[in-house]
């Protein structure tokens, strides 16, 4: 049941997110058409009120056209989502070259700033139910290990919504439902933006964000919630030209990978740690 939950949470994720954005879209609209109904219906009303309900009108029909605009881009976006999780992170049978592939453009990566030497073959063990155990061992700086430990983590992963915990997302939409309801629908898109795109331009994908909010209690915990979360290791990771070679060889997104033990030792050199680890390659049933 377990290992049922973490597979099954790319996709619960994903579909969520939009779920969630939509109704609360919906919610807001519901209560504006409301307003311009008892306003409309009022049999005595004074002058400054009469004049609110064109700007209720103008304001209705907008969030009205976003819900319509929204319901079309979440039913692409969903489709071509699942379709990622179907054939690259989650797949009936598994992409061995694929995975090598990824694994030689990481150590390569690594051994190019001299953090990464003496890796191993890397062995394919027989699968255990759903997943086959991964196993290989190398020679790393401190510095290598953590950007090997992030790759662990993000990889399954395909969202910027993916990288954040509920409670960091919770946090951000409650505080979007305060300051600015219709402004669910940008933090939706910046949730369901692909999490490869955002590290290679992460700038420009968090000012447009931004452009919706002019609250700086709004602005203060988005940006310590970029610091504080995952995507801070993901901009990490991607940067320099890992980012950009996984990119160029349409190797996003990574397939699920969960780690089952990693046995650490010390180098020949400070800083450096001999490394065994053995991972879990799932695909889908």
């Amino acid at each position: 049941m377990k290992i049922l939950s973490i597979i099954n949470r790319p996709k619960v994720r994903v579909i969520g997110l939009h779920i969630i954005a939509l109704t609360l879209l919906i919610i807001s609209a519901q209560i504006m058409s409301k307003q311009v109904r008892a306003i409309a219906n009022a049999s005595q009303v004074s002058l400054p009120l009469v004049a609110e309900l064109p700007v209720l009108e103008r304001r209705l029909n907008t969030i009205t056209q976003q819900i319509e605009m929204a319901e079309l881009n979440s039913v692409l976006k969903i489709g071509s989502q699942k379709e990622q999780v179907d054939v690259l992170i989650l797949p009936k049978e598994p992409d061995f070259d694929r995975l090598i592939s990824i694994f030689d453009v990481l150590q390569e990566g690594l051994k190019s700033k001299n953090i990464l030497k003496n890796a191993s073959k890397i062995d394919i063990g027989d699968p255990i139910e759903d997943a086959y155990p991964i196993h290989f061992s190398f020679d790393v700086h401190e510095e290598g290990l953590r950007k090997f430990l992030s790759f662990t983590r993000i990889a399954g992963l395909l969202t910027v919504g993916d990288a954040l915990s509920p409670e960091e997302r919770e946090m951000l939409i409650h505080k979007t439902e305060e300051e600015n309801p219709t402004g669910i629908i940008a933090l939706e898109q910046f949730f369901s933006t692909d999490l490869l795109r955002y590290a290679l331009d992460s700038r420009s994908h968090e000012e447009q964000l931004l452009r919706s909010f002019s609250s700086s209690d709004f602005v203060s915990l988005f940006r310590m919630t970029m610091q504080s979360s995952l995507l801070r290791e993901v901009r990490i990771l991607f940067e320099g030209d890992f980012g950009q070679l996984i990119d160029d060889h349409n190797l996003w997104p990574f397939p699920m990978l969960i780690m089952d033990s990693i046995n650490l030792k010390k180098g020949g050199a400070p800083k450096w740690r001999n490394v065994s680890v053995q991972l879990f390659l799932y695909t889908a049933h």
